[in-house]
């Protein structure tokens, strides 16, 4: 009987999953905890048999750690699983106003267990693709816009692989089929109902989601990540105590690395969100992706949940409430 469920359980679970990061998440959170958590997350989604796991960060910030730290490797230790967390005064953060070094706006690695011990290396899809692992794809939100101004595909008349894009209604007609319906003041409304394919647009859907030649299909499930309102606090004592650092060494006369004021806003924004959801009363808070959110045609057929900080625990718990629900695709 446990085997039957469990069977049942496997069979419900997302193929794709997309983590959004959220801009108070990625600055007010440590580096080395993001990325400690973000790999105990590919090891518990490749555990589980899910095989995609997409990065969406606005500005790329994400994107140019990865690639300074990790850039072109091949089955490297991910070591930061295996060393202790940081003290307060210790904590490196992300600085929005940091130069990048990275115009590759599109990584793609391959997580897999080698010998007890996680690995990375830069995907390769001859040899990668016929192994047991995890497809780790970070983007920002250059990847769409430049698929789609470079792309001339995106038409009714154009074509995509050799098929044709004109939209084909039910029943093989090219126009639409009217219904019209008189309201209770007697006015005629007339509306056609879209075919499946406008709605959906398949063609659109494959080019956004070919990542370096990679082919995917569109994420099952999409998370929402912002940041805690622990990690706030801990932002905020960090900030106070390299402060008095700072002034400490500057009444004493010696030298001090410069001191970057923080983005009160987004401390001010990660409040609001933290403090609403204590008092949520059991009922969940969903909040618009606004203009530093992820474009709509990854959510086409995803379902969508959020989560304050990013623990593995969360991440988990979304993927459980996942397996147990109805898919709506998207609707």
């Amino acid at each position: 009987m446990a085997d039957t469920r469990r069977r049942e359980d496997t069979n419900n679970l997302p193929k794709h999953v997309c983590l959004v990061f959220n801009k108070c998440l990625l600055f007010l959170t440590p580096l080395d905890k993001i990325e400690r958590e973000l790999f105990k997350t590919s090891e518990l989604l490749s555990y589980k048999g899910i095989l995609t796991l997409t990065i969406f960060n606005l500005d790329g910030h994400l994107n140019d750690y990865f690639y300074k730290k990790y850039g072109k490797c091949a089955s490297r230790v991910v070591d930061c699983l295996y060393s202790g967390p940081k003290s307060l005064l210790n904590h490196v953060y992300l600085s929005p106003s940091e130069d990048f070094s990275n115009s590759n706006h599109t990584l793609l690695y391959f997580i897999n267990r080698i010998t007890n011990k996680l690995v990375i290396s830069t995907y390769d899809k001859d040899t990668h693709s016929k192994q047991r692992g995890l497809l780790l794809i970070l983007i920002d939100r250059t990847h769409s816009h430049t698929k789609l101004l470079n792309s001339n595909n995106i038409s009714h008349t154009g074509s995509l692989n050799g098929t044709d894009a004109s939209c084909q209604y039910e029943g093989g007609s090219n126009e639409p089929a009217w219904i019209r319906e008189k309201t209770k003041k007697g006015v005629t409304l007339e509306y056609s109902v879209p075919s499946h394919a406008s709605i959906s647009q398949p063609e659109l859907q494959e080019l956004v989601c070919s990542f370096n030649g990679v082919v995917t299909s569109l994420p099952d499930l999409l998370i929402s990540l912002r940041a805690s309102l622990k990690d706030s606090l801990a932002f905020i004592a960090n900030y106070l105590c390299r402060l008095f650092m700072h002034i400490y060494h500057k009444l004493a006369r010696r030298d001090s690395e410069p001191l970057c004021k923080p983005d009160f806003g987004l401390i001010y924004s990660a409040f609001l969100v933290g403090l609403g959801n204590l008092f949520r009363a059991g009922m969940t808070i969903i909040h618009s992706f606004g203009p530093e959110g992820i474009q709509p045609w990854f959510l086409a057929e995803a379902e969508i949940y959020e989560s304050l900080g990013l623990g593995v625990t969360d991440i988990h718990s979304c993927v459980q409430v996942f397996t147990n629900t109805v898919r709506r695709w998207g609707k």
